[in-house]
């Protein structure tokens, strides 16, 4: 069975329209399930993946603030192979902590993230499924597979493509393909995004202003 896996798609809030080549690659693939692991942010795509194969979504932080009502976790069984699911944002409080030393003192790094999905999912668990860190991830720890298809839209890294993912399970085991996609163009992102991209980058720019 082969699973399309994407997050972070942040249609509505942060860019205008799902990736235009996410549809076509998972049509290409043969998808028999599709898995969001959160951060729709608007229901519509969930209906356009709908459209290819049957879907299962989590809510992430973004589909929270924006009124998107879907499962905190999920956990699955196919073919012998359990899989979790989650965004990996944790509690509100969790969340808020987060951003607060994100913004104080820098990026959270990755590791903490995957200790945090890890010590939440089910430890029957043989596969984990998350986003929320904007980067991709196929790897084994501890036994199972931690797999992050990165965001389908905005990479954390200014210097990484787009991405989703494929796990295939077959004969009781999984495994995990990382697909990049296209660069998105300005335009293809929200207004908002344009706008606090400037703001980004004009700070930027004073904080290495040499000091006299």
């Amino acid at each position: 069975m082969k699973i399309g896996v994407l997050a972070d798609t942040h249609v509505k809030d942060r860019v205008l329209q799902l990736h235009p080549q996410v549809i076509p690659l998972f049509k290409a693939q043969a998808v028999n399930l599709i898995l969001h692991a959160g951060d729709v942010s608007t229901p519509g795509v969930i209906d356009q993946l709908a459209a290819v194969a049957p879907v299962h979504v989590v809510q992430g932080n973004a589909d929270l603030l924006l009124g998107c009502h879907f499962p905190h976790q999920v956990l699955l069984e196919i073919e012998g192979v359990r899989i979790a699911m989650m965004h990996g944002q944790g509690s509100l409080l969790s969340y808020v902590r987060d951003r607060t030393i994100s913004l104080l003192a820098g990026p959270t790094s990755f590791a903490y993230f995957e200790e945090r999905v890890q010590r939440l999912s089910p430890q029957e668990a043989d596969v984990i499924v998350f986003g929320h860190i904007h980067a991709a991830l196929n790897r084994r720890q501890n036994g199972r597979l931690l797999f992050n298809p990165g965001s389908a839209s905005l990479p954390i890294y200014k210097n990484r493509q787009p991405s989703i993912g494929i796990l295939t399970v077959q004969d009781g085991q999984a495994s995990g393909e990382l697909l990049y996609l296209d660069y998105l163009e300005p335009r293809q992102f929200t207004i908002a995004m344009r706008f606090a991209e400037k703001v980004h980058k004009f700070f930027e720019g004073i904080t290495r202003q040499p000091v006299n």
